[in-house]
């Protein structure tokens, strides 16, 4: 029997705190609910924290740009039509609950 687990999760944690400095940490998830395609990027590095989210449905589709150190961004395709504009901290709020309503049970 071995004392060494090839449990996934325990092998990355002891790897990951050895490490002097992490430059650069990410984590993605993709999945489908209600029809529509989601994809979420979470990374961090030297220069903060970023979360991108990702929303398509058909010829709809919206792409959000968060960054911790306050950039805050969206671009939505509709129709074939493209707007991408800087959101204010509330514009961002609301879509991302409209994003949650959209999806959720």
């Amino acid at each position: 029997m071995s004392i060494f687990s090839l449990d996934v999760k325990r092998i990355h944690e002891s790897i990951r705190s050895q490490l002097d400095d992490i430059l650069t940490e990410s984590h993605e998830v993709r999945g489908v609910s209600k029809g529509y395609e989601i994809r979420q990027r979470y990374t961090r590095n030297i220069d903060g924290e970023i979360e991108e989210i990702f929303v398509k449905k058909g010829d709809y589709s919206v792409s959000l740009y968060i960054n911790s150190n306050g950039v805050y961004t969206v671009t939505i395709n509709k129709d074939g039509k493209i707007e991408a504009k800087e959101l204010s901290r509330e514009e961002l709020e609301k879509i991302i609950k409209d994003i949650l309503s959209t999806i959720s049970g």
